[in-house]
């Protein structure tokens, strides 16, 4: 089970393949799938989401 708020990347990965590769040129729907994909892209970089592992 999901937190709430929590994101599933495996739904939006599938979502920018479909609009990649389904969607004609210039629908607005694809518009901001790059611009999505390089906020999703640096996401594992924020340094609040590491966690500290204690011994």
């Amino acid at each position: 089970m999901r937190e709430a708020g929590c994101v599933d990347l495996r739904q939006i990965a599938s979502a920018l393949v479909w609009a990649w590769t389904d969607r004609p040129v210039g629908d607005p729907g694809v518009a901001d799938a790059m611009d999505l994909y390089e906020r999703l892209r640096a996401e594992p970089d924020r340094p609040e989401l590491l966690l500290e592992l204690s011994a």
